[in-house]
């Protein structure tokens, strides 16, 4: 994750800042201090998510899978949508089967992303659902100077942070956004969600100097919206023949509602029938 929408100025050569290091700064980056697996402690820069369940917790970015491109006008501008290949997720006790879409629209800085719960094994069961960016910025091993970077829940009563190394955190019910203004590179970077969740913000400290900006959310099945006989609450796109949903992010076509209700309906057949012995007479 490189902000060249800050369009830096960076001159490099004698008589700059710059001798040597001709890189652009990033915030997120594969080679150095990236991933999950870093001499960070598990708290390398990276773009993911975490499910626990009963004190047990999976991290998304350790479940590898295959992903498919696909373009679309979405809303008039076109959308570019990586689709991942559903991840299996076992819990002590419960099983979660859950797709990731990225939206990547032409002309903007967002990026969407998109969780959808397709399976659980026990409908009960509420998971929750922690999505976060882990970053700071630079151009080599070595991140640099921190200081005078600001973290905020934004919001109603919001909370900020000045950064100072303190490993100190905040969070906010509700908060409108969560982010991070880095001066140094004239850039902000910040997380919204589609619905009221927790958002919380963490500063780092000298051996772990990261940033981290994320949402906390518990979630069900119940939450599914394919649960009903009618499709309500979809808006339908003629252009596209694509359903979106009023009350989730879920988009798909006619087929794949069909089939998804019909998935639902299977698996929720009895659920308002009461049994007793003498039925298995």
């Amino acid at each position: 994750l490189r902000p060249y929408v800050a369009k830096l100025n960076w001159p490099v050569g004698i008589g700059t800042p710059h001798v040597q290091d001709a890189s652009y700064p990033f915030l997120i980056q594969e080679k150095y201090r990236a991933g999950y697996f870093t001499h960070y402690a598990g708290a390398g820069t990276v773009r993911s998510a975490k499910l626990s369940y009963k004190g047990e917790e999976v991290d998304l970015c350790l479940c590898p899978t295959h992903c498919h491109f696909s373009e679309e006008v979405i809303d008039g501008k076109k959308t570019r949508i990586l689709t991942l290949d559903p991840v299996e997720i076992q819990f002590s006790g419960v099983t979660v089967k859950l797709q990731t879409k990225e939206y990547f629209e032409e002309g903007a800085s967002n990026i969407r992303i998109e969780r959808n719960i397709l399976e659980i094994s026990d409908p009960a069961a509420e998971i929750t659902l922690d999505e976060y960016i882990t970053a700071c910025y630079g151009t080599t091993e070595y991140p640099e100077d921190m200081t005078g970077i600001t973290l905020a829940c934004e919001g109603e009563n919001g909370r900020t942070i000045s950064y100072e190394y303190r490993c100190r955190d905040a969070k906010l019910e509700g908060a409108d956004a969560v982010s991070a203004v880095i001066p140094a590179i004239e850039t902000k970077v910040s997380l919204t969600a589609s619905d009221k969740a927790l958002g919380y913000i963490e500063e780092g400290y000298a051996f772990s100097p990261m940033f981290k900006l994320g949402y906390k959310k518990t979630i069900s099945d119940k939450e599914v919206c394919f649960m009903r006989d009618l499709d309500i609450d979809m808006f339908y796109n003629k252009d596209t023949g694509i359903y979106s949903c009023i009350r989730c992010q879920y988009r798909g076509t006619e087929e794949d509602v069909l089939a998804k209700n019909e998935m639902v309906r299977f698996r929720y057949l009895d659920r308002a029938k009461r049994f007793t012995k003498f039925d298995f007479d």
